[in-house]
């Protein structure tokens, strides 16, 4: 979250995006202990208003440590180094939890998506019925609460994302059209990408 993009950090064109939208009322930031100084700094430099949890080794432990920390009956989780997520995307999400309790972002897959066993095809899975994941998603806090809990009494870390908690629990996890724009910086690449985005967004 602190590689440059633009010459700011990640992080904060992620914070600038979700402190313009008026439904946000607080930002909670997970972060390895030994690494919160230097986000303080860099974030209270920006100007922007964060609580800091440490975050565990384990990404179950650190999101239900973020949450019990949150207050409000609904929260939004979100991966920090997303940078260009729409704030009309936030504000859906902030919108339809509040109908459906559960719901994630996610966008159609652009190429077949092939099931595997060891490196060998089993099947192929239609299009018209995969999503590709994106954040932000959002929960009524205590559902989201409870999914966690039982993923760690059950030493359950290896959920790819937060909706999979929820629907593990059998329970209905709406998807709202994402945004191909909302890309993840995984890869020095993908700073490329989002420089490129964000020329184009000017």
């Amino acid at each position: 979250m602190m590689a440059l993009l633009k010459d700011r950090p990640l992080i904060i064109h992620t914070l600038e995006k979700f402190h313009q939208d008026r439904s946000i009322g607080e930002i909670i930031l997970l972060v390895k202990e030994k690494e919160i100084k230097k986000y303080r700094e860099i974030i209270n430099k920006a100007g922007f208003k964060v609580k800091f949890i440490p975050a565990a080794s384990e990404r179950v432990i650190s999101l239900y440590s973020g949450i019990k920390a949150s207050g409000g009956n609904y929260v939004i989780t979100h991966d920090g180094n997303r940078p260009l997520t729409p704030i009309k995307l936030i504000n859906r999400v902030a919108s339809e939890v509040i109908k459906f309790k559960a719901v994630m972002t996610a966008v159609k897959p652009t190429a077949t998506v092939k099931y595997s066993y060891r490196n060998f095809v089993k099947r192929s899975l239609p299009r018209d019925k995969t999503w590709i994941a994106q954040t932000p998603q959002g929960f009524e806090r205590g559902l989201i609460l409870k999914a966690l809990r039982e993923a760690i009494e059950r030493k359950q870390f290896l959920a790819t994302d937060d909706s999979e908690l929820v629907t593990r629990m059998g329970y209905p996890v709406k998807i709202i059209p994402g945004d191909d724009i909302n890309i993840k910086i995984t890869f020095p690449q993908d700073l490329i990408i989002a420089e490129q985005l964000l020329n184009l967004l000017k």
